[in-house]
Parts: C-alpha cells; structure tokens; sequence
C-alpha cells in the first residue's frame, strides 16, 4: 500500500483492494455526496484484457461543454457517462461498455472522467503504457474529439482505445 494522505486528510486506502475486488485509485478522505472511494476494475474485468472500441457518436456534442475536463470536479464521471449513454444511440461504444460492466458483482461501474485517471498513474500497475496505448474517459473534448489518458490527451470519436471502468462508493 501506499502512503498516501486522503484528499480530506487521515490515512488513505488508496492502492488497497476496493469494495468490488477492483483497486481503490482515489479516496476523499470523507464519506459525502454519498460516496468516499473511487475503484477501478481490473484488467480482466471483460473477462480478458482491457477491450477497444471507439468513444461513439462523432460529430455530436453530448455533454454540451458538462464534459470539459476542465470544468468539473473527479468523480464526475457517472453523471457523463449515463449522459453520453442517454444521448448516443450507438452500441458497443466505451461508455455503454464500462456501464455493462458487472465486476465483483457491481453494476454501477462507469467511464472515468479525466480528472479520475490523473489519479491512476502509479497506483494501477496493469495499464498499457505503450506509444500508442490510450484509455478512454468520459470527458468530451468537442463533437469530434474526447479525452483519454495515455499516449495522447485526446482523440478522435472515431478511433479506438480502451475501456477500464470505475465506481465509486
């Protein structure tokens, strides 16, 4: 475990198992708003590896500036991603990916937002980290663009990344 101190101060869980089986990334020190921890799922949360798909519906702003990483606090992440999964239609996209998500046997499990995989970086060992390796998050960048985390800070919806949910309790 790390030694890390909790965004409210005290002792933090952070890189300890979560409640789902998953690893705790984030702990905000103070239970509210009716969550305390952030998990992320393990890579074998598919049943495999991480799986790629694209973010869906280029062309569309969904989150309507809601999704700027910029303009939100972490956690955000549940809120984007049941609005990218009521306003695109298509199937099989990352948010509707990590929203199927019933690891541990949770079922609420979402997309990370931006500001969530900031945290990630030296707690969760099983990410790929190649030159052209990305995640997906629910933070839109524009109609035709959204952040990820890893090679790049954003990419087209279009293209492919991977998806690795996360919950908060």
């Amino acid at each position: 475990m790390m030694a890390v101190i909790a965004a409210g101060g005290g002792t933090s869980l952070i890189g300890t198992p979560g409640e789902a089986g998953g690893i705790i990334v984030f702990d905000k020190g103070v239970f509210s708003d009716g969550w305390q921890f952030i998990e992320m799922a393990p890579e074998n949360w598919n049943g495999g590896t991480d799986p790629q798909t694209t973010w869906g519906c280029q062309g569309d702003l969904l989150l309507g500036g809601f999704g700027s990483w910029t303009t939100h606090n972490i956690g955000i992440g549940k809120e984007l991603t049941d609005a990218i999964v009521a306003g695109c239609s298509q199937s099989g996209i990352a948010a509707k990916l990590a929203r199927s998500c019933s690891f541990g046997n949770k079922f609420d499990w979402y997309l990370p937002d931006r500001q969530t995989f900031i945290h990630v970086t030296g707690v969760i060992t099983d990410l790929k980290t190649g030159s052209s390796d990305n995640y997906w998050t629910s933070s839109e960048d524009s109609s035709f663009s959204a952040m990820t985390w890893g090679a790049n800070s954003w990419l087209q919806k279009f293209e492919q990344a991977y998806v690795r949910p996360v919950r908060r309790y």
